[in-house]
């Protein structure tokens, strides 16, 4: 630790409390939206206290839900003081995923926005890829940023970007590939086939829980189908004019 700028009167300070203690906490990574702590920081103080156990760190945590907890760090051989906020992890947990021909999607979700890191609305996650993702050719879970040209952060932003995409139509996406994401960070774009004669455009939300007192419960609202394509044009559909597409 000495080599990230931990002090020798810091490790004194510490063996005075915890004789046998063998190391000190590190900041291994945070989200996005975290501004306070860094991914390197050591934990010198949390609520005025020497804490070297994720037992110690764990009980005091629990303690400040929905609070702040004071910390004292080191960055770079610098003592800084400051206040965390902590959340609620099923906060960060999805209430909320899309269905539409047997794809399924929901936000990024705490996880996989750590391990990729991007913010908490970065895009839709692709859990199951049915028949509409599938002919874009993206795998599972990659990340859905881009409808067209609009950004769907969330599963409602998703329902209405889609919404007025009629049967068999094609409609531009962009997205990410997470599974190789730490070696490839390319946006990718390409085209996929709307598919709704057999499964309509589904959202699902979770009402109650730790929320309100009151137990789970999934709620369903499916979204209209809007009217088909206009018909092709006589004068393209004749001989000699443009050809091409889906029957």
């Amino acid at each position: 630790l000495m080599r990230v700028g931990l002090h020798a009167r810091h490790e004194l300070e510490v063996l005075t409390v915890v004789p046998d203690a063998t190391g000190l906490l590190i900041v291994d990574s945070v989200l996005c939206e975290q501004q306070v702590l860094k991914a390197g920081d050591i934990l010198l103080r949390l609520e005025d206290k020497v804490c070297t156990s994720f037992v110690e760190l764990e009980q005091v945590l629990d303690s400040k839900v929905g609070g702040d907890a004071r910390v004292r760090i080191c960055r770079g051989g610098e003592e800084i003081d400051c206040e965390v906020q902590v959340r609620v992890l099923h906060d960060l947990i999805p209430r909320s995923f899309v269905e539409l021909g047997l794809d399924t999607l929901h936000a990024i979700g705490y996880h996989a926005a750590r391990r990729a890191h991007l913010p908490l609305d970065a895009g839709m996650y692709l859990a199951k890829v049915g028949y509409v993702f599938d002919s874009l050719g993206c795998g599972r879970s990659s990340l859905i940023t881009y409808v067209g040209k609009v950004h769907t952060p969330t599963a409602e932003a998703l329902v209405k970007a889609l919404a007025d995409i009629p049967h068999r139509q094609y409609f531009q996406v962009s997205w990410y590939e997470l599974a190789d994401f730490r070696r490839d960070r390319t946006m990718k774009t390409g085209f996929a086939k709307m598919s709704r004669a057999w499964f309509p455009l589904r959202l699902w939300r979770c009402r109650g829980g730790a929320m309100d007192g009151t137990p789970e419960r999934w709620e369903a609202q499916d979204i209209a189908v809007p009217p088909p394509s206009p018909p092709v044009p006589a004068a393209l559909a004749a001989p000699g004019g443009f050809q091409g597409g889906d029957p």
